[in-house]
C-alpha cells in the first residue's frame, strides 16, 4: 500500500528507476551521455521522487516565510534534491536545466565540443534554404517568387582578372548599386612574422576607390574577422557609407575529417597550426558589415530595397583545415611574376565565403548592377561582375553591360536580362513580403495615440 505522501507501509520512498537513455531529448546523430551509463539517478532528480504533498507544503511555507530558504527550513524533498545534486559530478549538474521548479535533461553542446571538437552550430536544424520555410507556406511562396524574378532578370556572369592594386576602376564605366568586398586581409600569423603580404586598411583606402564606382543610393558589403573589424568599419566610413547592419557567418565543421592530428579517432580536427598550441576557445564566426549610402528608407523606397526577407545569420560549413594545410604546402610562388598578386590569389582561395551572401543581397536590393571585388572562379555567378586576382579569365564589356542594365523598364514588363535598371516586383510579392511600418506624421500619430488612450 502507498499512502498520500507516496510512501509504502514501511515508510520508505519507492525505489529509484535506473537510467533510461530514451529519456534524453537528443538531436539526430550520435550523442555521448552527459553522465555514466547504468548509474541510477539520485532521488531528487527523478520525476515523482519528491511526493506531491511535500511539494505543496514546501510552496506554502515559502509563501509564509520569505526567508525560509536562507535559514535552511526546507522540506525533506528539497533536502533530498540538494543531496542528489551534491552527489553528482560537475558534468552531471550541467546536464540539467531547472525550469519552473522542475529539472529536465538538456544536451550540453559546449561539453561535446570539448570532447569531440564538434561545434554546437552543427546541430542547428533546417538551415538550408529548401528546408527553412517548410512550415511557413507564405514565406516559402514568397521565396519562390523572388527566386523566379532574380533568375530571369540576372545578367550573364561577367568577370575580370586583375590586380586590384593597379586596376583602373574608371574602365568599368558603370556606377554600381551593390559592392561586395572580400579583402584578403593580412592574417595574424603574417603580422607576427612581419610579412608584408595581404591587405591592410591603408591598402584598401589607397588602391580601391569604392566611392567612385557606386551610385548615390548604394550598399557596400565587406567581410572581416575579429582582428580586422575596426579596419572594415573605418573603410566604410572613408568611402562615405554608414554602417546599418552586420551579417554573421556561423561556421560549422560537420563535414571535417574525423581524425585529429594527435591521433584521436573520435575527435574533429581542431588546430593544425604548428606555432600556436591547441586551445579550447576558437573563433568560429566572421562578419559581413553592411554600409548604406544615400537617403534609402526601407519603409518608403520599396522599389529599391525589400527588407525583412532574411535573417542576419548565415550557418554554413568552413573549409576543412586539412585542405587549407594542403594548399599551404602546395603553394609555390613564381619570382618572375607579381608576388603580391600571387599571395592575394592564395589568400582569396584559402577562405571561401558562403554563397548564401549573394542570395541575401539579391533578395534585398532590387538594383541590377552588382560587383564583387576580390572574387574568385568559384564565386562567379549570373547577375554579378566579379573582379579579382583569383579570377582566371576576362569577358567584361562595359558597353554591353550598360545596355543590359539601363532604362526604366522592370518586371513584369521585361522578363529577361535585356534592359532596365531595376529588378522589379509583382503584386503577389508585395502582398506577401513583410513590410516595415510606415512613419506616421504628427497629426496621424496624435490621432492614433488619442484612439489608444
Amino acid at each position: 500500500m502507498v499512502d498520500s505522501d507516496g510512501k509504502d507501509g514501511a515508510g520508505n520512498l519507492p525505489p529509484v528507476l535506473p537510467f533510461a537513455p530514451m529519456m534524453m531529448n537528443m538531436m539526430p546523430g550520435p550523442m555521448m551521455p552527459p553522465f555514466p551509463m547504468g548509474v541510477p539517478f539520485p532521488a531528487g532528480m527523478m520525476p515523482g521522487a519528491v511526493p506531491v504533498g511535500i511539494k505543496k507544503r514546501g510552496r506554502s511555507r515559502r509563501k509564509n516565510d520569505a526567508f525560509g530558504r536562507r535559514t535552511g527550513d526546507s522540506t525533506s524533498g528539497a533536502k533530498d534534491h540538494e543531496e542528489g545534486r551534491q552527489d553528482g559530478k560537475r558534468g552531471e549538474k550541467r546536464s540539467f536545466i531547472s525550469t519552473r521548479g522542475r529539472e529536465r535533461i538538456q544536451n550540453d553542446y559546449n561539453q561535446r565540443f570539448v570532447e569531440t571538437g564538434e561545434r554546437p552550430q552543427n546541430f542547428v536544424r533546417d538551415v538550408g534554404e529548401g528546408k527553412r520555410f517548410g512550415e511557413y507556406p507564405k514565406l516559402d511562396r514568397l521565396s519562390n517568387l523572388k527566386r523566379e524574378i532574380i533568375t530571369k532578370r540576372a545578367t550573364p556572369a561577367r568577370h575580370i582578372r586583375a590586380d586590384l592594386r593597379t586596376f583602373d576602376f574608371d574602365s568599368l564605366r558603370v556606377l554600381f548599386d551593390v559592392v561586395l568586398i572580400n579583402p584578403p586581409w593580412r592574417t595574424f600569423k603574417m603580422r607576427e612574422m612581419n610579412q608584408n603580404f595581404g591587405w591592410t586598411l591603408e591598402d584598401l583606402i589607397e588602391h580601391v576607390p569604392v566611392d567612385k564606382i557606386v551610385d548615390a543610393m548604394s550598399f557596400c558589403f565587406i567581410w572581416c574577422d575579429s582582428y580586422t573589424l575596426d579596419d572594415a568599419r573605418n573603410a566604410l566610413r572613408h568611402w562615405g557609407f554608414r554602417k546599418c547592419e552586420d551579417i554573421c557567418w556561423l561556421k560549422t565543421n560537420a563535414n571535417w575529417s574525423s581524425l585529429d592530428p594527435y591521433g584521436d579517432t573520435t575527435s574533429k580536427v581542431r588546430d593544425l597550426d604548428s606555432i600556436h598550441p591547441p586551445a579550447l576557445l576558437h573563433k568560429t564566426t566572421e562578419r559581413c558589415l553592411v554600409g548604406l549610402r544615400g537617403p534609402v528608407r526601407r519603409n518608403e523606397d520599396d522599389y529599391f530595397v525589400h527588407s525583412n526577407l532574411d535573417t542576419d545569420v548565415i550557418i554554413s560549413e568552413e573549409r576543412d583545415p586539412r585542405e587549407r594545410l594542403r594548399m599551404e604546402l602546395e603553394l609555390q610562388l613564381d619570382e618572375g611574376e607579381n608576388m603580391q598578386m600571387q599571395m592575394d590569389t592564395y589568400l582569396t582561395n584559402l577562405n571561401p565565403k558562403p554563397h548564401e551572401i549573394f542570395d541575401i543581397i539579391d533578395r534585398f536590393c532590387l538594383g541590377r548592377r552588382k560587383i564583387e571585388l576580390f572574387g574568385s572562379d568559384s564565386s562567379i555567378r549570373n547577375g554579378w561582375v566579379t573582379v579579382g586576382p583569383a579570377v582566371s579569365t576576362t569577358n567584361y564589356n562595359a558597353d554591353e553591360f550598360l545596355k543590359w542594365t539601363s532604362g526604366s523598364g522592370c518586371w513584369p514588363q521585361i522578363q529577361d536580362y535585356r534592359g532596365g535598371r531595376l529588378m522589379g516586383t509583382s503584386e503577389e510579392i508585395e502582398n506577401l513580403r513583410p513590410k516595415s511600418p510606415a512613419k506616421l506624421s504628427g497629426k496621424d500619430a496624435s490621432e492614433l495615440r488619442d484612439a489608444i488612450v
